[in-house]
């Protein structure tokens, strides 16, 4: 199984692990930081930088969900420390970096936060 597939796995709700991400169909883990998890009907996503393979994995993530979703429920957090177990209590922010990497794609969808003060992409 490759990263890829941990992530298929995770956006349909199963479990995967490869040596370092895994899924147990509720958070996605990689080593032993959480880097994104289901949470009342949304999905929390985080983006905080740590190295060029998270990044890659992170890139992946939201290729897939906001791929296999079109419209979904996303909620963006950063700043979070290595080793977080659960991404509930950060504070939730719809980044440039969703917008950026969007375009950069060039993939036409949706993007929902759970927030009030969060915004539209299309």
């Amino acid at each position: 199984m490759k990263n890829v597939d941990v992530i298929e796995m995770f956006s349909n709700r199963l479990s995967g692990k490869t040596k370092n991400l895994k899924s147990d169909g509720n958070f996605l883990v990689n080593y032993s930081t959480v880097l994104a998890q289901y949470d009342d009907g949304c999905i929390i996503v985080n983006m905080t930088k740590y190295s060029q393979s998270t990044s890659t994995i992170q890139n992946k993530l939201l290729a897939m969900l906001t791929y296999d979703f079109g419209s979904t429920y996303i909620e963006v957090v950063k700043d979070v420390p290595m080793n977080t177990s659960n991404l509930q209590d950060f504070e939730r922010v719809l980044t440039k970096v969703i917008s950026a990497w969007l375009k950069r794609y060039g993939i036409n969808t949706r993007i929902w936060c759970c927030l009030p003060s969060c915004c539209l992409l299309e």
